[in-house]
């Protein structure tokens, strides 16, 4: 008996450090810029394979092979989005470097995501419950939502951002606000229903509450390390910071059982961020 409950024991600790892995590995092949784009699509392409495998392979509807799909369609929805490329900005003529080519660029990349995301929960004869999108507690979360951003508005003032509510510096960004509005709502809810609705979802029925909540915790956390553009210290800080964003989105999603108060808090990260972003561009 305990042999086996030790057995138990390790092939848990085994499936939590290979769900870790592979989460990483989504995130590293989607925006770890540090490897050349054509091995990252060749990464990407490579975990979709697998996580296809996996499927075939995994008893079907068990814990692991809901969470073998969750990967495979995040990962293929990345995998999409790198082949469409500026496929949008092309389109319309449009720079990628300033507010409007910000948001359509993110939109060009979120959308294979969120696709491919509810597709497979939906062809795969889910709902939308599944990813905390239509259940819970809607009020309760919204608030949550908005606690986060009113600690994120305090914190953004604090650091200089008062500045932009200046005459002059208003004025200026004034053309840029619905862009970043546009650019922290698409992303906002692309990287909530991949991390709370696919990763949270599908970690809670493998592993239980705890090790899930701490695992995309950290798994948040770490992957925006990659999207820093600040060198060590600021990789450092993003890091913290989007750790500290996941505990609290985590939290608002295990209490109230919705997803949409982690978008919301989620938005207005964004929103600060980036309008902090032009401010200083300006």
């Amino acid at each position: 008996m305990k042999a086996k409950s030790e057995l138990r024991g390790l092939t848990l600790y085994l499936a939590l450090a290979l769900c870790f892995v592979f989460g990483g590995l989504i995130g590293i092949a989607g925006y770890y810029g540090g490897i050349p784009i054509d091995i990252r699509r060749w990464m990407r392409l490579g975990l979709c394979i697998l996580f296809l495998a996996a499927l075939l392979i995994l008893r079907r509807r068990t814990p692991a092979w809901e969470t073998a799909l969750g990967f495979l369609a995040v990962s293929f929805g990345i995998y999409v989005s790198g082949l469409l490329g500026g496929l949008l900005l092309d389109c319309f003529s449009i720079s990628g470097e300033d507010a409007r080519g910000f948001a359509v660029d993110k939109i060009n990349e979120t959308l294979p995501i969120i696709i491919s995301i509810l597709a497979a929960v939906l062809l795969s004869k889910h709902n939308l419950r599944e990813l905390y999108i239509k259940r819970g507690r809607l009020g309760w979360s919204l608030l949550g939502g908005l606690a986060v951003g009113v600690l994120l508005f305090a914190y953004f003032l604090s650091q200089g951002g008062w500045q932009v509510f200046q005459d002059g510096n208003w004025k200026l960004l004034m053309p840029t606000i619905g862009w970043v509005t546009v650019f922290s709502m698409v992303n906002g809810f692309m990287e909530e229903l991949w991390f709370r609705g696919v990763f949270l979802s599908r970690f809670e029925w493998l592993f239980g509450r705890r090790w899930a909540f701490w695992m995309t915790s950290l798994l948040f956390g770490l992957l925006h390390a990659f999207g820093s553009f600040t060198g060590t210290l600021g990789s450092a800080l993003l890091t913290f910071f989007t750790l500290l964003l996941g505990i609290a989105f985590g939290y608002i999603v295990q209490k109230t059982g919705s997803i949409w108060g982690a978008v919301l808090g989620h938005f207005f990260a964004d929103f600060f961020m980036m309008l902090g972003y032009f401010a200083t561009m300006g």
